[in-house]
């Protein structure tokens, strides 16, 4: 495979881009206010004033995950396959996709784990990951570019 067509191959499409930006936005702002929502709540800081906002943070960030986790399927069928066919950046790759399986484990854990200290574990957890899941993906998304940088100033 030359360097022009592993540039093209790894670049996610437009569509791809734009969901999984906008879908990763709204779980990364609903999951917060919502954090910030309960924290003040279980503070004493807040009243019943601000609780209204948790339900609707709870439906953004489902529906959000939803459209994040199908388009991460779509990602499977294609950048994550070729890549992987082609040992670029596995490491980097398979910690992606672990944390983002960690995600979707975790937040299915909280909508059904009826157990307390369970629920309280895997939310700390999801918590923190969340918090994390933008660094790790902008350290991937970088590495990449910096290899198709590489491939266009030394052709294979």
């Amino acid at each position: 495979m030359n360097p022009v067509s592993k540039r093209r191959v790894f670049k996610l499409h437009q569509w791809q881009r734009w969901t999984l930006g906008i879908s990763g936005l709204a779980l990364l702002g609903s999951g917060i206010v919502w954090a910030w929502v309960h924290w003040k709540y279980e503070h004493g800081e807040t009243g019943e004033s601000l609780l209204y906002l948790k339900p609707w943070m709870i439906r953004i960030h489902g529906w959000s995950a939803s459209l994040f986790t199908l388009c991460i399927g779509s990602l499977l069928a294609t950048h994550v396959r070729l890549a992987w066919k082609a040992r670029i950046h596995r490491i980097n790759g398979a910690g992606m996709l672990a944390l983002t399986a960690w995600m979707i484990l975790s937040g299915q854990a909280l909508y059904y784990l009826g157990d307390e200290p369970w629920r309280s574990l895997a939310s700390d957890w999801h918590f923190l990951s969340g918090i994390a899941f933008p660094g790790v993906l902008l350290l991937h998304i970088y590495l990449g570019r910096k290899q198709r940088a590489a491939w266009g100033r030394n052709p294979v």
